[in-house]
């Protein structure tokens, strides 16, 4: 089944087609509050949604398995991407990305290989394992 997180995006976390969109998962959401933003974490279900400082949808998080220790999201995920798809199937299906990068260490830290991907009304962040074999996230973002 698809849910289409992205035409959630820069709709408020209180509006009635959240609230559809949520409910197909059994559990009536909590948002926390972090800073200057509200997040949703369902690690059960392999997602998080992250709200601006007045509650509107800026970022939807995808998990693959083990992903941020995330369950992996069971549902289709956007363009008919798969989490066993690789880079360059991506690139088959979705053409060149718009942007690139990772691969490197930052701060101590790995960062893994991405492409974005820059549609009319949001960007798709993907975010490969460091063999660029398979998606473990994907990031369904927009400015709002």
């Amino acid at each position: 089944m698809y849910i289409n997180f992205e035409g959630c995006l820069g709709l408020h976390m209180e509006s009635d087609e959240v609230k559809r969109i949520l409910s197909f998962f059994n559990r009536m959401p909590i948002f926390e509050k972090e800073d200057d933003t509200y997040i949703y974490e369902d690690y059960e279900d392999g997602f998080t949604i992250v709200c601006d400082e007045n509650g509107f949808l800026r970022s939807v998080f995808l998990y693959a398995e083990g992903e941020e220790e995330a369950q992996e999201f069971k549902h289709d995920l956007p363009h008919e991407l798969k989490f066993c798809d690789s880079r360059s199937t991506v690139i088959d299906r979705l053409g060149q990305p718009d942007k690139s990068g990772g691969d490197t260490t930052f701060l101590n830290k790995y960062i893994p290989p991405w492409d974005n991907y820059i549609f009319e009304n949001y960007m798709v962040n993907i975010r490969y394992d460091k063999k660029v074999e398979k998606i473990i996230r994907v990031t369904l973002s927009r400015d709002v």
